[in-house]
Formats: structure tokens, sequence, C-alpha cells
């Protein structure tokens, strides 16, 4: 259901975006509105545990483990995209060095 709805906001974003493009600048402007809206959808797909990781900086190590379950479950479908090098720490080890961090910055 989650998948539908991120189908979903993803279309109504870019069907904004879009028709936006198309008010301010025409045939031209709706061209390139698509053309940025399935940059923005294609990078926010590829990119979003970059992204949520990147944003909230170690303060929310439940995230890594999030991460991590997905990556797991990606390896099974594309097996070389997601791979963790071996001499990878642990991810107990990783929750716990940030929060160490977290705790050091207060």
């Amino acid at each position: 259901m989650s998948v539908f709805k991120t189908g979903l906001l993803m279309a109504v974003l870019t069907v904004l975006l879009v028709l936006t493009g198309g008010i301010l600048g025409g045939e031209t402007g709706l061209v390139f509105a698509f053309a940025l809206a399935v940059v923005f959808n294609l990078g926010s797909y590829w990119f979003s545990d970059k992204i949520v990781l990147s944003i909230h900086r170690g303060q929310a190590p439940e995230l890594y483990s999030i991460v991590e379950c997905l990556t797991q479950k990606a390896s099974l479908l594309m097996p070389r995209v997601y791979i963790v090098p071996t001499d990878h720490p642990a991810i107990h080890k990783r929750i716990t060095r940030l929060e160490a961090m977290a705790t050091s910055r207060h």
C-alpha cells in the first residue's frame, strides 16, 4: 500500500510541476518542467537513503538499521548494487558509535 501511495504522490507532484511549467513557459516550459520532474523523481528514488541519512547526520541511529534492512532486501533483487564491504563494521557496532557521537555533542 505504501508503494502505491508513494507512486501516487510522485505522480501528483509531477503533474503539478508540469502544469506550472506549462502555465509559466508555454510548451517549452512544459517540456522543461517534465524533464525536471523526471530528474527529481529518479534522484529521489535512487538516492533517498543517502538523503535521509544526511539530513539526520547520526541523530537517529535507528535509521541506519532500517536502511541496512532495506539494502539487504534490495540485494536479493540487485545483488551487486548494495553490497556492504566485508571490512565494514557490524550494524550494532555502527549504532553504538553513532550513539556515542550523539551523546558527545550534547
